[in-house]
Parts: C-alpha cells; sequence; structure tokens
C-alpha cells in the first residue's frame, strides 16, 4: 500500500504543481497551507488475497474566485484516469483505475470552495 500511495501522492503533485497548490495527505499542514491546496485520503478494501482495492479521495480547497481551477484540475484527474496516464505512472504495480465522479462540497465560509474528485484503484498483489 505505501507505494501506491506514493505513486498517487506524486502523480497528483504533478497534476497540481502548475497551480502552486501543495499536496497532502489526510490532513493539511495548519501552519503553513495557503490557497488552493489539496487533501487526499484512501479507504482499503480487501477483495481476496490476491486484490486490494482502494478508493481515493482528493478535496480540493480555493477561494470562491478560483472556481475556473478547481474544474480545471478536477478535469485533468479525470481524463489522467480515463486515458490510462495514471495506470502507466504506477508501472509496474498491477492495477486497474476507475473514476468515480466529482462533486462540490458545502465550506464553512463562503469565500472558500471545495471540489472532490473520487476514484478507486484495484491493486493486484502478484
Amino acid at each position: 500500500m505505501i507505494d501506491l500511495i506514493q505513486f498517487i501522492d506524486a502523480f497528483l503533485k504533478e497534476v497540481f504543481e502548475p497551480y502552486e497548490a501543495d499536496v497532502y495527505y489526510r490532513e493539511a499542514d495548519k501552519e503553513v497551507m495557503k490557497l488552493p491546496y489539496v487533501v487526499y485520503e484512501s479507504q482499503s478494501d480487501a477483495v481476496s488475497r490476491v486484490r486490494e482495492d482502494f478508493t481515493f479521495t482528493v478535496h480540493i480547497w480555493s477561494h470562491e474566485a478560483d472556481y475556473l481551477i478547481q474544474d480545471e484540475v478536477s478535469e485533468k484527474i479525470k481524463q489522467s484516469i480515463l486515458n490510462g496516464t495514471l495506470r502507466t505512472q504506477c508501472a509496474p504495480m498491477s492495477i486497474a483505475v476507475d473514476y468515480m465522479g466529482r462533486a462540490d462540497i458545502p465550506a464553512e465560509g463562503q469565500q472558500i470552495r471545495v471540489k472532490e474528485v473520487r476514484f478507486k484503484v484495484r491493486h493486484y498483489n502478484m
């Protein structure tokens, strides 16, 4: 699992690099965070002895005025999954990736927007 997390982390950092957004696993560093930033987490379901499914949830935090950036970046993630870029970047691991969806999530402040992107990775232990 650690290798998979490292590959996903590198993938997300590459996607968000042009936007100068920091990427965090599980929790943002409250001391240094600046908008936009990204927090992602994973959930694992063991399906069999040779396969484990991971659901990744990516939260993109930004200012209200940056909603187009959120849409652009969430589309980049979607296209990277659909066109096989993410799977290729995770080689030599045996994985299959499915895009699950994206949604706007209510935030506490009206000046802050959060977009959620979800995808599933099936990891085969061969």
